[in-house]
């Protein structure tokens, strides 16, 4: 299993290259090759300015709206109104959610009057278990209830894959119909214990310094409030390294999950995300800042201890608890009461909603609509309390769980919101949940317009309207348009999470060797040969030059998957010698750094001037005895 970086994946920081003479599979002498200095990683450039939406309009029940015309529509992007050139009058899809065997509907309208509806689209779920941000209970709870609703589903034109977010992301199973594996896979992640609860026990730490300022205040003495004072120096402190680690994490999982969507990128169809977590933090220690600052504003009365925080009145008036005495540092003269006041605005630069934003961008790009789960559905009072008894917390008011839990929760309903789906946050009917995701995936309109500005690589913002009271429409409201090459790398991610190779150009890869590093990885030497057949070639003065951009990714035997890497690769050949070189091929030498056991890995090609990519996978055994048969000479 590689747990290797971006920056450290090729162990290396350039590509080693041979030109071959005779055929694919022939051997050579070494010839120099330049290397390009600098390649951008994501290009800006598009094909075609126009943007597909499906966009799912339902009455107060919750029921489609049907028979509505382009005329119903109001579309605006970048706050430009502009006109549908494609309107598919409603999609009625099969729904391979629905009853095996039931007939697909006719879709609805003139035919005469619209273009006909694309074609029946298979359907891919992919469900992402968090086991970062999630209690085993609530997760398991989810796990039942998406076992009796997809279980008997399953089958030809529906597949579904399975994936844990842990200490990094795992595939579980790949896209499968087969029904008994989907069970099994299940009951195993039912037994992986929680993958990450520092934070938690950082977070309850926190609200332990806030109950001993409460207790400390509640004395009424001098030597209290000094030690009240102390107690809140250190619940600030604790407050910003908690929000730091919390946008870490948060910063983390979001990267896993654009693993994902830019791997279901590169596949046509519908594809649905179904994310099962008890929520992200969209504004870190905002919650835990604002108790602090409740507990120690000037004239508030505080109810005692046991009672909660956050549940006086302004005023000086009386409500049974203790008044609240101003506090100041004997050392500084400074106030407490307003440094705990500004640390919100401290806080600022830990907000995450800018991360949710560029992957729900990113998953409108590519079609994937996210449908995420609250694990503890309604009962926000009850959230932690099996880590609150693992750190020793008796008691944690109740005001700022709320708080707290809500917070979690505007993020899931925001990665939903934006792509189009659905989020259940705040009940237990997931049964009833996931019928409104089939709804969605078989009953839909489709429609498409010209964009007027695209290749600009800025986030773009859709707003769209329909008439009539009562009616909710639902559809991407952003994306960042991608160019050709952009697509390298979530074709990579789909070859190696997905199986789904492509190879035009025939390229193929040898392993060479390996040998061991001093942090326990080893480093293995691959040989990628790329045919000169069908690359590229444009004149560079007195030579013809190519520019192709290589990609790789590694997943180990137990399924965890580093981010892609990319590095140029630039290709030289004198300009009287270019027709003898299409028979040739170019061997580029890889030094990748892999830990040992079974790795499988992904290389991808990108020939911008050719529009061209080729995408393969493979495997290689690492480890001590593989390394000493290299050493001898037997491994390649």
């Amino acid at each position: 299993m590689s747990r290797t970086s971006l920056r450290s994946l090729f162990a290396t920081s350039c590509l080693a290259a041979v030109l071959a003479a005779g055929s694919l599979p022939a051997t050579g002498e070494a010839a120099p090759a330049e290397t390009a200095a600098a390649d951008r990683t994501f290009g800006s450039a598009v094909d075609v300015n126009v943007v597909n939406l499906d966009v799912f309009v339902t009455d107060r029940d919750g029921k489609p709206v049907t028979g509505l015309t382009p005329d119903d529509f109001t579309v605006q992007f970048d706050g430009d109104r502009v006109k549908a050139i494609e309107f598919f009058d409603e999609i009625q899809l099969p729904s391979v959610l629905a009853t095996p065997g039931a007939a697909a509907p006719a879709a609805a309208g003139d035919p005469q009057a619209a273009p006909a509806a694309p074609a029946s689209e298979p359907l891919r779920m992919v469900v992402v278990i968090d086991n970062r941000n999630i209690l085993p209970a609530n997760r398991n709870r989810i796990l039942g209830e998406l076992r009796s609703f997809i279980t008997p589903r399953l089958g030809p034109g529906f597949e579904v894959m399975v994936l844990t977010q842990d200490q990094s992301l795992n595939v579980r199973q790949a896209f499968s119909p087969d029904a008994a594996a989907f069970g099994r896979t299940l009951d195993e992640v039912a037994e992986l214990p929680p993958a990450h609860f520092e934070r938690e026990a950082e977070r309850q730490s926190v609200l332990n310094s806030l109950q001993n300022v409460i207790r400390l205040l509640a004395e009424g003495s001098t030597a209290g409030n000094e030690l009240a004072v102390a107690e809140t120096d250190s619940a600030m402190r604790q407050i910003t390294v908690y929000a730091d680690s919390a946008r870490r994490d948060v910063a983390a999982t979001v990267e896993s999950l654009k693993q994902v969507v830019r791997a279901l990128g590169s596949l046509p169809g519908r594809k649905a995300l179904v994310y099962v977590s008890d929520g992200l933090p969209l504004r870190p220690g905002d919650s835990l800042a604002t108790a602090l600052q409740n507990t120690l504003r000037d004239g508030r009365t505080i109810q005692p201890a046991e009672s909660g925080l956050g549940s006086g009145r302004g005023g000086g008036q009386d409500d049974g608890g203790t008044d609240t005495p101003s506090l100041s540092s004997t050392s500084s003269g400074r106030s407490v009461a307003s440094q705990a006041a500004h640390l919100r605005n401290e806080l600022t630069p830990y907000d995450t909603t800018n991360l949710f934003l560029e992957l729900t961008a990113w998953a409108n790009a590519r079609r994937v609509t996210f449908y995420p789960v609250n694990g503890a559905g309604g009962d926000i009072a009850a959230l932690g309390a099996d880590v609150r008894s693992d750190v020793g917390q008796v008691g944690t008011p109740s005001t700022f769980l709320v708080a707290d839990q809500l917070d979690v929760r505007d993020s899931l309903r925001l990665m939903a919101e934006e792509t189009g789906g659905r989020a259940l946050v705040g009940g237990t009917d997931v049964d009833g949940w996931l019928g409104g995701v089939e709804q969605d995936l078989s009953s839909f309109y489709s429609m498409g317009f010209v964009a007027p500005k695209l290749a600009d690589g800025k986030l773009h913002k859709v707003k769209i309207k329909v008439k009539g009271r009562g009616r909710d429409v639902r559809y991407r409201q952003s994306f960042v348009a991608r160019g050709a090459e952009e697509t390298q790398p979530d074709r990579t991610s789909a070859a190696l999470l997905l199986g789904v190779e492509d190879n035009p150009h025939g390229i193929a890869v040898d392993v060479e060797g390996q040998s061991a590093r001093e942090d326990g990885s080893y480093q293995v030497a691959l040989l990628l040969r790329v045919p000169l057949a069908k690359v590229a070639f444009t004149p560079a003065g007195e030579k013809q030059k190519a520019v192709l951009k290589v990609c790789f990714s590694v997943a180990g035997a137990d399924g965890r998957v580093t981010p892609v890497a990319s590095l140029p690769l630039a290709i030289e050949v004198p300009a009287d010698q270019l027709e003898a070189a299409r028979g040739q091929y170019y061997g580029a030498r890889l030094p990748v750094a892999m830990s040992a056991g079974e790795q499988r890995f992904a290389i991808g090609i990108w020939d911008a001037a050719g529009g061209l990519g080729s995408y393969i996978t493979s495997q290689v055994e690492v480890g001590s005895d593989a390394a000493e048969a290299s050493a001898s000479g037997t491994g390649g």
